[in-house]
Formats: C-alpha cells, sequence, structure tokens
C-alpha cells in the first residue's frame, strides 16, 4: 500500500484503489483478503484500473484481461462482515466489478467512511447498520467474507471517540454468524491472527462447513526469486482461512506465503497463479 502522512487519502493495489484518510486505515489483512475470496470467481473480463504513482481517479481501463476465469455475474452476491471503511470490499471489486456487494456493521462512523471511499472509487456497496451477531434476516449469499476483529484487551478510542467497539468478541460466534449468511455449498473466506484460528476452525467444524482451505502468512520478506525465508520454527502471523458451507470435502493446508509480498499487495500478479505455480 502507498500512503504518505501528509495527503488526504492512501492507495492499495499499487494506486487502484483510493481511501480517504479517517479514523482507521487499513492495513495489509483486508487486501489479502481480497486477494484470497478472488481466487473462486475472478472474471475474464474486466474494466480493473492501471496502478498509478498519483492519488487522481484514473477512468482508463489497460489491465490484461485472463481466459482461464470464469466469469463474475451480477447475481454473484457478496456480504462482507464486519465491512469497516471498506477496505477488503472496495479491493475485491478492483478484482470482480461485477460483484454485488453487501457491508455490515455495528459502527456508523465506519459505514460513513465506507460511503465515502465506495464514491471515491466510483463503486457500489449496500450498507447495513446491524451487528451480525443478532442480524435478524433470511437473506443468504454466494459469498462472505470477513476480517474478524481479533483483538483483545482495551479498545483504543478513535479520532470521533467511538472506539474499536468490536475488541473482545466472541470469534466462534462471530465465524458461526457469518457462516450461516452463506448460502449451502457457497463460499466463506477470512482472514485472522494466527492466534484465534482454533476458534474459527471449529465455528467451522460446528457450522458443518467442508472443503477447508488454510494458507499461513509470515512476517518475513520475499527473498530472491520469489524464495520465502524463514527462520527455524518461525510462526505465522495471519491464517488465510476458506471453507463452503455444506460441503464435505476435508482440509487442506497450502505452502506459506510472506505478507508483504509486492505481488498480492500492488495486484502484480493473481492469488490463484501463485498457488498454482507453488501446486
Amino acid at each position: 500500500m502507498h500512503m504518505k502522512s501528509k495527503q488526504a487519502f492512501f492507495t492499495a493495489l499499487g494506486g487502484r484503489v483510493r481511501f480517504t484518510r479517517g479514523c482507521y486505515n487499513i492495513t495489509s489483512d483486508p487486501v489479502w483478503l481480497a486477494a484470497f475470496a478472488a481466487t473462486g470467481h475472478q472474471p475474464t473480463t474486466t474494466n480493473q484500473r492501471p496502478p498509478t504513482n498519483d492519488h487522481q481517479p484514473t477512468t482508463n481501463d489497460h489491465r490484461p484481461t485472463t481466459t482461464d476465469q470464469r466469469p463474475a455475474t451480477n447475481d454473484q452476491k457478496v456480504l462482507d462482515v464486519g465491512v469497516g471503511t471498506g477496505g477488503a470490499a472496495l479491493c475485491l471489486l478492483e478484482y470482480s466489478p461485477g460483484l454485488k456487494v453487501t457491508g455490515i456493521d455495528i459502527s456508523e462512523s465506519m459505514l460513513a467512511e465506507c460511503a465515502g471511499n465506495a464514491a471515491l472509487n466510483g463503486r457500489a456497496i449496500e450498507l447495513i447498520h446491524a451487528d451480525i451477531m443478532n442480524w435478524r434476516t433470511s437473506r443468504t449469499f454466494d459469498i462472505v467474507i470477513t476480517n474478524p476483529p481479533y483483538f483483545k484487551g482495551t479498545p483504543r478510542k478513535g479520532k470521533d471517540g467511538e472506539g474499536n467497539i468490536h475488541h473482545n468478541i466472541n470469534l466462534y460466534d462471530w465465524t458461526r454468524a457469518s457462516l450461516k449468511r452463506a448460502r449451502p455449498r457457497g463460499r466463506f473466506y477470512c482472514i485472522t491472527d494466527a492466534r484465534a484460528t482454533v476458534e474459527i476452525i471449529a465455528a467451522l467444524r460446528d457450522g458443518r462447513a467442508g472443503e477447508v482451505t488454510i494458507i499461513p502468512l509470515f512476517g518475513s520478506h520475499v527473498g530472491a526469486n520469489n524464495y520465502l525465508p524463514l527462520q527455524k520454527f518461525q510462526s505465522a502471523e495471519r491464517i488465510l482461512i476458506s471453507a463452503r458451507p455444506g460441503a464435505r470435502g476435508g482440509t487442506k493446508i497450502l505452502a506459506g506465503m510472506s505478507m508483504n509480498d509486492e505481488r498480492i499487495l500492488r495486484m502484480e500478479t493473481e492469488l490463484n497463479q501463485i498457488l498454482n505455480h507453488k501446486s
């Protein structure tokens, strides 16, 4: 991500996605979540914007298309649970502009910033002010994504004084509630702190989700030839997890990647291509 402290906004994905600088500025977590979710439904034709070194909106679309991916159709519906300021949702829309994205969050100020960021990028996101834990709805979605608030301890208050009202949540309940919003054999994607993985996996098990895929993310920088140097017994910092409600397939753990991999952070290479190369 490209950020300058004196500017009113910053960018992600090599300048393709823009955000206003507010009470909460995204990290690389939602960028990785979007790249992971995009592995299941990337389009054959896109209107993605090219990378830019400045921070002005771009209108020309020059990014080359690929032919080995099925198109994103207008009836594919995505729910971003805990949408925040729109980091994951807007990055995902850069991969697949045809998706219909809904974001839910309990924070009114976050939703207001998300609406502004969506307008800045010329994207449409349906925003719902509600708590996923008690959201009464019969709606289901083809894809559910979430970057759950795994932080523990005393929340740090933001500029608006609201603070992080999702600190110390029950990640098991959060995941079960999110999973229920995915249609049968739909797709669920999340990124979490490695220490919270057991709660997510337990919720997926009890929610009868299968075909679980796990990708560890490490803090090491990528070396020559995209080699990931790891120290002995080095622990992962983040974990990408996907699953399908109602599926019976088993679990697979893929080779780890660097959280600092510029191919993902700058959208230089799609994650599917990297995973296929690793396999």
